[in-house]
């Protein structure tokens, strides 16, 4: 599509162009076809990568052109989504009630809107699987313990962070919650200290499940779960180590299940063989009801059974570092019943000698009662379509695929994205599979939407080593939007959030922090594509203050809700910070995202001949505007790529330059990073310095900093100054003196560009690799300026108008074809193309074959030249030039010398004497005859010229021919 500037009336435009050009010795052609003096083309795949309608421009048939000129500009296409939280695609997944639009391995693996009012799926349990992730499982942890303050003395909930307790476990089983008597209290003995008397300050801590039903067809009749304990321990006179302190397993059960009385109570027994972790003698003691005996549970237990076993001490042993052991119990017993299951704790307040370790209790998490979850299931969500507004579709790809999902403890979603029609694992350009993929926010922009018009999106669902986690899949997007839903609660522990909604109460405050990095599982957490901009929605009814922070930023900068930014140089991360100041309900923080895409691979071809006047489309360079491919040489003058390089140290010399990449000459620099990644370069007497780093081109480097001693890096982690780097660059590519490597077929002056890094000191070498380079730049490049676009407009107006009248009020459309392997933009302005009338050449072929063969015949052309008194200038000579894909050489007449072959070297052709001159209505008349000779191999295509050549220099150009048969070659030789 066109975007115009100054536009004007195209009819009014070419009236006057047509009225005033006789009156003119030159006249000049500055806007195109529609009347605008900039176009800019659009690249989207799916849609087209290939334009025919705009750029296009008008010339004056009846002129000879002496100049031409016109820029192209490296702009990114700027693409966002604004569908907002709604967008989210999430309908009822069960494949039984949602006509097809979802298939599985097994239906019966999953659950569908389980405990939410959202559509859902997650893996469907026997019975009871709980890992505390999501919620705290229905436990009741009621108590009638209450210290002197009021507080009651119970199990809690909670999330631990790493390390985060003083005693007790260094994390949960599995995720970061889990259920803990008094959980952050390191001494639950002393949490009832009112009498200083033996037994007055006993305490139970019960922890109780929701009521079940065991039905006698259960699979698995075991409870397990995940225990931790530490717990008081004492020694008798003989300094023998026994326990008052105990823990059990208690087991209600009923037949009708009311639990007001009928149900009848009893320990469980612990099951050695399934257990693991604690065992008897470690963590598990048998009750001895003879006193305080060694490496027994002493009476003083006294809701303990005699002889029947319970946990005392600590589960921590050699065989069990950590602490966490797993702890099983048969309920075969119970079947056919409705059960709740009772975790105790029994504080005895018994008299005795205390040993001094720390007693912060007992913990529990991941608790199964039947089956665990499947190890993997599989849900297809097929079908699935680009978006079909032009608006809507990415340039690249289908964009951003955003996933509202929960992940808890080691459980995981993968994503696989297939042919809908073919079934086959989709693959980018270079044949990597979009299979296994994970995160959040997945980019698609390598799913060519022209490829893959209609996909089907795997969704494998994992859980985990243990089986005892479920993801849920709730829904998902396409555009260029991500956000906070807070169905992945573990992004937001400790806040009041229920099924999707956070309710905020005003206290002291809160701050919530937003990393973009932590929804991408690839590319360091960084955006593939720049962002130019955002906006952040969802907060209407909230009084918030953000701040938005980037690594290059200086300091955060204060952005609004449901206010755009922009930003004039990119950014591929950033972090927002959301200060809270009064009470608040939300379901979403929604981040819609303004993504920059540059085009490769570009040709702009005028006059449709296919032969491009300027292209793009050198693996070395990378994007017209965003480098990162690394240069790893030419190859038959093709600049090749990498993405990666590497810098190996001399040990002897302290020294490596490599990592070498292409800039043009000349260009505005916006943005400059690269990845330093298993760096193990480093100063061996002063360990923390790694290198110093510099910026090379040519023979002349520049120190930008000294790099620390880290295995990963980015270029703006060195030093203080963020910009450094990119200043030091954009000092060499501005200098007109910068050496440069090559100058490309497109007139485009390429800068080599390396680094060099040097440790002196070095332990003998190391190496450090380079990755993720990003160059973002900004270069508005003249096309013909070397004179080569003016000499082909004259060819492509000759042989245009060839018959036709060469009046001065003739135009002659010039179309153009502009084509990119990707989706992005070129922006065509600054056309300038200068003409001259009173250059005039006429051309009639008058053989009466439509090829040209070297059988013997003579060839007969016609032309005629003058050059108008009015220019000031007079004939010098004539010439008709034949041109191919592989040479130009002319038939010469020239008026003072005579007859010449100029450029044959060949011997292609032989001017027949029988070749005249004459004077003809005022015009020089020449018969040109001449034959093929052998020498003259096939050929396609033929452009026969004639040319009135000026004393002033001008060369008139106004008739031609090409010569393109329909069958066979334009030259036979056969």
């Amino acid at each position: 599509m066109a975007i115009e500037k100054n536009r004007m009336k195209t009819s009014l435009f070419l009236a006057l162009l047509m009225i005033l050009t006789p009156l003119a010795a030159a006249s000049t052609v500055t806007t195109f076809s529609d009347g605008s003096s900039e176009v800019i083309v659009e690249f989207k795949d799916g849609y087209s990568l290939t334009n025919t309608t705009d750029g296009g421009f008008y010339l004056g048939s009846g002129e000879t052109i002496t100049s031409a000129t016109v820029n192209i500009s490296s702009e990114p296409l700027l693409h966002h989504t604004s569908n907002g939280y709604n967008g989210i695609q999430s309908f009822a997944w069960d494949s039984n009630v949602n006509n097809g639009a979802t298939t599985f391995d097994n239906v019966s693996k999953f659950a569908f809107n389980k405990d939410t009012l959202q559509n859902s799926v997650q893996f469907h349990s026997e019975l009871l699987v709980t890992d505390f992730e999501s919620n705290d499982g229905g436990f009741d942890n009621s108590t009638q313990n209450y210290d002197p303050s009021g507080n009651a003395l119970t199990w809690d909930y909670a999330a631990i962070e790493d390390r985060q307790l003083t005693e007790g476990p260094d994390n949960c089983a599995s995720g970061e919650m889990c259920w803990g008597t008094n959980i952050f209290d390191d001494d639950y003995t002393n949490d009832l200290d009112t009498d200083p008397a033996p037994y007055v300050d006993q305490i139970e801590f019960r922890l109780t499940t929701p009521v079940m039903y065991l039905d006698s067809g259960l699979n698995d009749t075991f409870l397990r779960f995940a225990s931790w304990h530490q717990m008081e321990t004492k020694f008798n006179t003989n300094g023998d180590y026994y326990y008052d302190d105990c823990a059990f397993i208690e087991i209600e059960y009923s037949q009708v299940g009311q639990f007001t009385g009928e149900q009848q109570v009893e320990t469980l027994l612990i099951n050695f063989p399934e257990s693991s972790g604690v065992g008897p003698g470690e963590g598990l003691y048998a009750k001895d009801d003879s006193g305080s005996n060694r490496d027994r549970i002493s009476p003083e237990c006294s809701p303990l059974e005699d002889n029947e076993f319970g946990l005392a001490g600590t589960s921590t042993n050699p065989l069990n570092l950590d602490g966490w052991a797993t702890i099983a119990a048969n309920l075969a017993p119970y079947l056919s019943n409705y059960i709740k299951i009772n975790f105790v704790l029994f504080h005895t307040d018994a008299p005795g000698n205390v040993a001094q370790f720390p007693t912060p209790g007992w913990y529990i998490d991941d608790v199964t009662i039947g089956e665990k979850y499947v190890t993997d299931g599989t849900m297809v969500i097929e079908n699935l379509q680009y978006p079909q507004t032009y608006s809507e579709k990415s340039p690249n790809g289908y964009g951003l695929l955003f996933l509202d999902t929960f992940e808890p403890a080691d459980s995981s979603l993968s994503y696989t994205f297939r042919d809908a029609i073919s079934g086959q694992v989709a693959t980018d350009q270079d044949g990597n599979p979009f299979q296994g993929i994970t995160g959040q926010v997945i980019e698609l922009w390598d799913l060519d939407a022209t490829d893959y018009p209609y996909i089907d999106l795997e969704v494998r669902f994992n859980s985990g080593n243990d089986q005892i986690s479920t993801p849920v899949f709730f829904g998902y997007s396409f555009g260029t939007e991500f956000g906070i839903t807070f169905n992945d609660v573990s992004r937001h522990r400790g806040l009041n959030v229920d099924d999707g909604e956070f309710d905020y109460v005003h206290d002291k405050g809160y701050e919530m922090h937003i990393d973009s990095a932590s929804f991408i599982d690839t590319n360091n957490g960084e955006f593939a594509k720049p962002v130019y901009g955002l906006n952040v929605s969802g907060m209407r009814s909230c009084q918030i203050d953000m701040e938005l922070d980037s690594p290059l930023f200086s300091t955060p900068q204060p952005i609004y809700v449901e206010t755009a930014q922009s930003f004039a140089s990119p950014l591929f991360e950033f972090s927002l910070k959301l200060t809270y100041n009064a009470d608040c309900v939300m379901s979403d923080i929604w981040i819609e995202v303004a993504f920059g895409h540059h085009a490769t691979g570009i040709g702009v071809d005028y006059g449709v001949d296919q032969i491009n006047e300027w292209e793009f489309n050198q693996p070395g360079y990378g994007n017209f505007g965003m480098q990162d491919m690394f240069y790893s040489g030419e190859v038959n003058g093709v600049s090749q790529g990498s993405k990666t390089a590497r810098l190996s140290l001399d040990p002897i010399t302290g020294l490596a330059i490599d990592g070498f990449f292409l800039i043009p000459k000349g260009a505005s620099l916006d943005y400059f990073d690269v990845a330093f990644a298993n760096n193990d370069i480093f100063n061996a007497n002063v360990t923390d310095q790694g290198f110093a780093l510099s910026i090379v081109v040519g023979a002349t480097s520049e120190y930008v900093d000294l790099a620390a001693n880290e295995d990963d890096f980015n270029l703006y982690d060195i030093g203080t100054d963020k910009q450094k780097a990119l200043n030091v660059l954009q000092d060499f590519i501005s200098d007109p003196n910068v050496p440069v490597i090559k100058t490309d077929s497109s007139g485009m002056e390429w800068v080599r560009v390396g680094f060099q890094v040097a440790q002196l000191d070095s332990n003998n070498g190391g190496a450090v690799e380079l990755e993720n380079l990003k160059v973002i730049y900004r270069l508005e490049h003249q096309i013909g300026q070397d004179g080569g676009f003016a000499a082909y407009l004259r060819e492509f107006v000759a042989t245009s108008n060839q018959g036709t009248s060469q009046s001065s009020g003739s135009q002659t459309f010039v179309p153009v074809e502009t084509t990119s392997a990707n989706g992005g933009k070129i922006t065509l302005s600054n056309l300038t193309i200068t003409s001259q009338a009173g250059y005039d050449s006429t051309l009639i072929w008058n053989s009466q074959y439509d090829g040209l063969y070297a059988t013997g015949e003579l060839y007969h052309i016609t032309t005629t030249h003058s050059v108008d008194p009015v220019t000031g200038a007079a004939l010098s000579a004539c010439k008709i030039t034949f041109k191919t894909d592989e040479s130009t050489f002319s038939l010469v007449y020239d008026l003072l010398t005579g007859w010449a072959e100029e450029g044959d070297s060949q011997d292609y052709i032989t001017l027949h004497p029988s070749s005249t001159a004459s004077i003809v209505a005022g015009d020089q008349q020449i018969d040109w005859k001449f034959s093929v000779n052998s020498n003259w191999d096939d050929q396609a295509r033929v452009i026969i010229l004639s040319e009135t050549v000026a004393d002033d220099g001008v060369v008139g150009m106004l008739s031609g021919i090409s010569i393109l048969p329909a069958t066979g070659n334009a030259v036979e030789n056969d």
